[in-house]
């Protein structure tokens, strides 16, 4: 006569709608510690926190870099958090250097933030004056010498 309904799948790392705002909840953060060594891309749609090293390009939603943390490879994200070192290039909506971090490479991005003590050699690119960059050296190497 009564009956319960089903429950959906409730598995880790799925994203589901939360029925009070509408809006899907975030996914769980992965780590990777300090005595972990990564070769190879990392990629997803979630947060990552890095105490260890990352020897590949990184593309994820949300990245913290820890102070003992290393990535040397390209990184896109919404948001970068660096405490640790990177070598290689970031392309972020928004970039946050705390006073430990090292980059050593060019940061394309809207929004920057370079605590005092920060180590950053490199350039750094608004988005889009960056995607303007782009098209006039396009443009440049398309006439010729």
């Amino acid at each position: 006569m009564f009956t319960k309904p089903a429950r959906p799948d409730t598995g880790a790392g799925t994203m589901k709608m939360d029925p009070q705002i509408g809006k899907k909840s975030p996914k769980i953060a992965s780590l990777i510690a300090d005595s972990v060594a990564i070769k190879g891309d990392v990629s997803g749609d979630s947060e990552l926190h890095v105490d260890g090293v990352i020897t590949g390009d990184v593309t994820v939603t949300r990245l913290m870099i820890g102070e003992r943390g290393k990535i040397e490879g390209a990184i896109t994200a919404d948001s970068v958090e660096v405490r640790g070192t990177i070598t290689g290039s970031i392309e972020a909506k928004h970039v946050h250097l705390f006073a430990t971090a090292s980059v050593n490479g060019d940061i394309t991005q809207d929004q920057l933030v370079v605590d005092a003590g920060a180590n950053f050699e490199g350039r750094s690119l608004k988005m889009q004056s960056a995607a303007i960059h782009i098209l006039a050296e396009a443009a440049a190497d398309a006439k010729g010498p």
